[in-house]
Protein backbone atom coordinates (compact mmCIF):
# COMPACT_ATOMS: atom_id res chain seq x y z
CA UNK A 1 0.00 0.00 0.00
CA UNK A 2 2.92 2.36 0.58
CA UNK A 3 4.02 1.95 -3.06
CA UNK A 4 0.50 2.87 -4.19
CA UNK A 5 0.50 5.94 -1.95
CA UNK A 6 3.88 6.98 -3.37
CA UNK A 7 2.64 6.57 -6.96
CA UNK A 8 -0.47 8.62 -6.21
CA UNK A 9 1.64 11.40 -4.68
CA UNK A 10 4.05 11.33 -7.66
CA UNK A 11 1.05 11.89 -9.94
CA UNK A 12 -0.14 14.86 -7.91
CA UNK A 13 -2.70 13.18 -5.68
CA UNK A 14 -2.75 12.79 -1.94
CA UNK A 15 -2.77 9.41 -0.26
CA UNK A 16 -1.44 7.85 2.89
CA UNK A 17 -0.58 4.29 3.79
CA UNK A 18 -0.57 2.78 7.26
CA UNK A 19 0.22 -0.91 7.30
CA UNK A 20 -2.11 -2.57 4.84
CA UNK A 21 -4.53 0.39 4.73
CA UNK A 22 -4.44 2.91 1.89
CA UNK A 23 -6.45 6.13 2.17
CA UNK A 24 -7.01 9.16 0.02
CA UNK A 25 -5.85 12.40 1.54
CA UNK A 26 -9.33 13.87 1.19
CA UNK A 27 -10.62 11.16 3.53
CA UNK A 28 -13.38 10.09 1.18
CA UNK A 29 -12.01 6.66 0.25
CA UNK A 30 -9.87 3.87 1.55
CA UNK A 31 -8.99 0.24 0.91
CA UNK A 32 -7.23 -2.51 2.80
CA UNK A 33 -4.68 -4.49 0.81
CA UNK A 34 -5.12 -7.97 2.26
CA UNK A 35 -3.67 -11.30 1.21
CA UNK A 36 -5.31 -12.25 -2.04
CA UNK A 37 -5.18 -8.64 -3.23
CA UNK A 38 -1.46 -8.73 -3.93
CA UNK A 39 -1.49 -10.82 -7.15
CA UNK A 40 0.80 -13.41 -5.56
CA UNK A 41 -1.38 -16.34 -6.62
CA UNK A 42 -1.62 -15.30 -10.27
CA UNK A 43 2.11 -14.49 -10.29
CA UNK A 44 2.90 -17.96 -8.97
CA UNK A 45 0.67 -19.60 -11.58
CA UNK A 46 2.28 -17.53 -14.34
CA UNK A 47 5.76 -18.39 -13.09
CA UNK A 48 4.93 -22.09 -12.88
CA UNK A 49 3.59 -22.08 -16.44
CA UNK A 50 6.66 -20.28 -17.81
CA UNK A 51 9.15 -22.42 -15.89
CA UNK A 52 7.40 -25.64 -16.93
CA UNK A 53 7.42 -24.69 -20.62
CA UNK A 54 10.06 -26.43 -22.76
CA UNK A 55 12.33 -23.47 -23.52
CA UNK A 56 15.93 -22.56 -22.70
CA UNK A 57 16.38 -21.92 -18.99
CA UNK A 58 17.56 -18.33 -19.46
CA UNK A 59 14.44 -17.48 -21.48
CA UNK A 60 12.21 -19.11 -18.86
CA UNK A 61 13.80 -17.16 -16.02
CA UNK A 62 13.71 -13.90 -17.99
CA UNK A 63 10.06 -14.50 -18.89
CA UNK A 64 9.12 -15.28 -15.31
CA UNK A 65 10.87 -12.20 -13.90
CA UNK A 66 9.54 -9.79 -16.50
CA UNK A 67 6.05 -11.28 -16.38
CA UNK A 68 5.80 -11.09 -12.60
CA UNK A 69 7.02 -7.48 -12.69
CA UNK A 70 4.31 -6.64 -15.23
CA UNK A 71 1.61 -8.46 -13.23
CA UNK A 72 2.64 -6.67 -10.04
CA UNK A 73 2.56 -3.33 -11.88
CA UNK A 74 -0.94 -4.09 -13.16
CA UNK A 75 -1.94 -5.00 -9.62
CA UNK A 76 -0.70 -1.61 -8.35
CA UNK A 77 -2.98 0.03 -10.91
CA UNK A 78 -5.78 -2.25 -9.75
CA UNK A 79 -5.36 -1.18 -6.12
CA UNK A 80 -5.16 2.51 -7.02
CA UNK A 81 -8.25 2.28 -9.23
CA UNK A 82 -10.16 0.54 -6.44
CA UNK A 83 -9.08 3.22 -3.98
CA UNK A 84 -10.51 5.96 -6.19
CA UNK A 85 -13.60 3.86 -6.93
CA UNK A 86 -14.22 3.50 -3.18
CA UNK A 87 -14.50 7.28 -3.06
CA UNK A 88 -16.31 8.03 -6.32
CA UNK A 89 -18.69 5.09 -6.60
CA UNK A 90 -18.91 2.80 -3.58
CA UNK A 91 -21.87 1.05 -5.22
CA UNK A 92 -19.60 -0.22 -8.02
CA UNK A 93 -16.62 -0.99 -5.77
CA UNK A 94 -17.68 -4.57 -4.94
CA UNK A 95 -18.36 -5.44 -8.57
CA UNK A 96 -14.97 -4.16 -9.71
CA UNK A 97 -13.15 -5.63 -6.72
CA UNK A 98 -14.69 -9.10 -6.63
CA UNK A 99 -15.51 -9.77 -10.27
CA UNK A 100 -13.97 -7.51 -12.88
CA UNK A 101 -10.43 -6.96 -11.60
CA UNK A 102 -10.00 -10.57 -10.44
CA UNK A 103 -10.94 -11.82 -13.89
CA UNK A 104 -8.83 -9.19 -15.66
CA UNK A 105 -5.65 -10.04 -13.77
CA UNK A 106 -6.04 -13.71 -14.70
CA UNK A 107 -6.67 -12.76 -18.34
CA UNK A 108 -3.57 -10.52 -18.18
CA UNK A 109 -1.49 -13.45 -16.93
CA UNK A 110 -2.75 -15.71 -19.72
CA UNK A 111 -2.05 -13.02 -22.33
CA UNK A 112 1.44 -12.49 -20.90
CA UNK A 113 2.10 -16.22 -21.06
CA UNK A 114 0.98 -16.40 -24.69
CA UNK A 115 3.06 -13.34 -25.57
CA UNK A 116 6.10 -14.81 -23.81
CA UNK A 117 5.62 -18.17 -25.51
CA UNK A 118 5.46 -16.54 -28.94
CA UNK A 119 8.45 -14.30 -28.19
CA UNK A 120 10.66 -17.13 -26.95
CA UNK A 121 9.60 -19.31 -29.89
CA UNK A 122 10.55 -16.63 -32.41
CA UNK A 123 13.79 -15.90 -30.52
CA UNK A 124 14.79 -19.58 -30.67
CA UNK A 125 13.83 -19.74 -34.36
CA UNK A 126 16.02 -16.71 -35.20
CA UNK A 127 18.93 -17.91 -33.05
CA UNK A 128 18.79 -21.47 -34.36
Amino acid sequence: SSVCALLIRLCGGTATAQGDALMLGSGCGGVTVANGCNAVEVSLLFTAAVLAFPAPVRLRFAGALIGVAILQSINLLRIISLLYLSCWSPAWFDFFHVYLWDALIVVDAVCLFVAWQRWQSSWIHRAG
